[in-house]
């Protein structure tokens, strides 16, 4: 696909756009440079995790479903539990029950071959207590325990290689979750003391799997020293993109590419901070991917940059008609790639669940500004470059 787009002409306004954006980014995250203590934390607008921060996370494996109202009640009792006000509580399924409702009837043929086909596969077993089979009227119901989370579409790809179990996939599917994990997260640490009392409390409660309870847990000094590489980390990726760079076109292009990164990491960081999304070790791995994919991005427009500029001298074509055709003809592979990269990323962002929350967001904000970025950022950048130089 070819484009013919006069882009570069509205760089001012969308460079405006994003100057203005990144300003107030950068106020937000210098805000405790200016006013601190405005939460309980050494950097008020950003939620650090506890990678950053130190503190503790207790994981707690439920035999039955617990919600976290239930658990955030029970810790809410500040004489027993001081050091866990104010806690980050999360759920994840541990296990399920998938039931299937029929217009006609089964019998035990139908249980015992789903029985059978289960039992083939790896990665899905049925609860020690069983599949059950009830009477509905003129139809049946099928209840199918599992002792991990399968979600229906798995179940019914499963059906779907079974000619003999056809019955089961004209019923209709419900799921309901029998067994989960909770998270308690507490920045200040977790005594031991509390740790056991509510183990106890929670055991004679719902039922705790004790042999499977995890308790991790991040001292200051190590939290200090995470914060100290994650800013090595990117300040030491920023500084090899300027000098490769700089080394392998000019200059200019790496003044460039390096803004173009600063602004994207900016905006991923400032949306972060107002929304209160918490950054943890994964979530600086997904801003470093974000320094890679803007690179990449700006790079392939660079590089036709540049090999159009070995063929100006022949056409004396401007600097500005330059840069907008270089562009146009790297536009429709940005757009490929950006959209076969999107579709991966705003799948995590959907179904990868608590756990990649943070991190899939990260990648789907980079996706979107990095290839923004690349356009009205780094190569309006070079054209103001090469433009004050031809004015000298």
């Amino acid at each position: 696909m070819k484009f013919d787009l006069d882009l570069l002409s509205k760089a001012k306004y969308w460079s405006t756009l994003s100057i203005i954006i990144v300003l107030i980014g950068w106020v937000i995250l210098a805000t405790p440079l200016v006013k601190p203590g405005l939460k309980d934390s050494n950097w008020p607008w950003l939620n650090l995790g506890i990678d950053f921060q130190g503190g503790a996370q207790l994981t707690i494996p439920f035999e039955e479903n617990v919600s976290t109202a239930e658990v955030r009640n029970l810790i809410a009792q500040p004489d027993k539990y001081p050091d866990l006000a104010g806690s980050k509580i999360q759920s994840e399924i541990k296990s399920n029950s998938i039931s299937i409702v029929t217009n006609e009837k089964l019998d035990s043929s139908v249980k015992n071959a789903l029985e059978s086909v289960i039992s083939g596969e790896d990665n899905i077993a049925v609860a020690d207590r069983g599949m059950s089979l009830e009477d509905q009227g003129e139809g049946s119901k099928l209840i199918v325990p599992f002792s991990g989370n399968v979600t229906i579409s798995q179940f019914r790809d499963l059906l779907s290689n079974e000619s003999r179990l056809d019955t089961l996939l004209s019923g209709e599917f419900s799921s309901e979750v029998t067994a989960n994990t909770i998270s308690i997260s507490s920045k200040g640490g977790i005594p031991p003391d509390q740790v056991a009392n509510l183990m106890d409390e929670l055991n004679d409660k719902y039922g705790v799997i004790e042999e499977e309870k995890e308790v991790n847990s991040v001292g200051q000094q190590i939290s200090r020293e995470f914060q100290i590489k994650a800013m090595q980390a990117i300040g030491l990726a920023l500084l090899v993109i300027l000098l490769y760079i700089s080394w392998r076109f000019r200059l200019r292009y790496a003044v460039g590419a390096v803004a173009a990164v600063i602004h994207d990491v900016t905006i991923a960081l400032a949306i972060f901070a107002l929304f209160g999304i918490e950054i943890n070790l994964p979530t600086i791995g997904a801003f470093l991917t974000i320094v890679g994919y803007s690179l990449n991005d700006t790079i392939v427009y660079f590089d036709r940059i540049r090999e159009n500029s070995g063929k100006r001298a022949a056409r004396s074509e401007s600097t500005f008609s330059l840069i907008n055709k270089s562009i146009n003809q790297s536009l429709s592979r940005t757009l490929s790639t950006s959209t076969t990269t999107f579709i991966p990323v705003i799948a995590l962002v959907l179904f990868g669940g608590p756990v990649l929350k943070a991190f899939s967001l990260a990648l789907l904000i980079g996706v979107l500004v990095g290839t923004y970025s690349s356009i009205y950022v780094a190569s309006p950048l070079v054209y103001a470059w090469d433009k004050y130089l031809a004015s000298e």
